[in-house]
């Protein structure tokens, strides 16, 4: 069948394999160190503007370029899909005070609650990336290998973030936790090698599946990882909060690394 191929596939695999190893050993590596709160928090709101970036350079420009009913329709029915699905992630499995607590190693009074909404919500975000990562890889393999670096050190800021949630967790869960993550990268990777050119000619598919990606980082952003930074009603001290700016305007400029064609 057109547009399907194992050439790709094992390209994008071993391109995937990347970002998808920075980002375990990275959040290994963020089970283990407890840094200070101060620096905890820079870290959530670096990694925050990184995704707030991610959103407004990769996923709003295919909503926006939306045309006809069958692209808009499918931008408008999967936006409220991802919306939807974190919303009732984050309600049936609600999150409980005392994991930055937990994370600066005071145990006590710690919640046992597995954070599942935010694992969620970077499962789908190396799901999009990965996606991304296959189908660039196909067309381009020196694009993909740009984007599979770039891609590396994004994902391992978001994992050091997601080992901090991780925290108060059995370490068997929490090691199978960013394994799922880090995993994620790879799997996403090998479909969209796999299936790239279905996936180039299906535009209303492709767009549906951005749409719903940006609603989950928005709500990665806005109801996990800002929040969680903000959790203690402290006074906002200003370099932590600035790490928010520092990493939308990083990512921008490491984007800028990749060859035109691959934007």
């Amino acid at each position: 069948m057109a547009g399907l191929g194992w050439g790709p596939l094992v390209a994008a695999v071993k391109l995937g394999a990347i970002p998808a190893c920075f980002m375990f050993i990275f959040s290994l590596v963020g089970l283990r160190v407890s840094p200070s709160k101060r620096l905890a928090g820079a870290l959530q709101h670096f990694a925050a503007g990184i995704l707030l970036s991610a959103v407004a350079q990769e996923l709003v420009p295919p909503m926006v370029n939306a045309t006809g009913f069958e692209e808009n329709f499918a931008v408008c029915i999967s936006f409220m899909a991802g919306v939807l699905v974190m919303i009732m992630l984050g309600k049936v499995f609600p999150e409980q005070q005392g994991l930055s607590h937990s994370f600066l190693g005071s145990g006590a009074g710690a919640s046992q609650t597995f954070p599942l909404a935010l694992l969620a919500a970077v499962v789908i975000d190396g799901c999009m990336y990965g996606m991304l990562l296959g189908i660039e890889s196909a067309a381009n393999e020196a694009a993909g290998l740009v984007l599979a670096i770039s891609l590396a050190i994004e994902m391992s800021f978001l994992g050091l973030t997601l080992a901090k949630s991780m925290k108060d967790q059995p370490m068997s869960k929490s090691v199978s936790a960013v394994f799922a993550a880090s995993a994620s990268i790879v799997v996403a990777a090998a479909i969209g090698g796999f299936f790239a050119g279905l996936l180039a000619e299906a535009e209303a598919c492709k767009k549906g599946l951005m749409s719903f990606g940006a609603a989950a980082l928005i709500y990665m952003v806005a109801e996990e990882l800002l929040l969680e930074a903000h959790e203690d009603d402290g006074p906002h001290v200003w370099w932590v909060d600035g790490m928010l700016y520092v990493g939308f305007l990083a990512s921008i400029y490491l984007s800028k690394l990749l060859p035109e064609d691959s934007h």
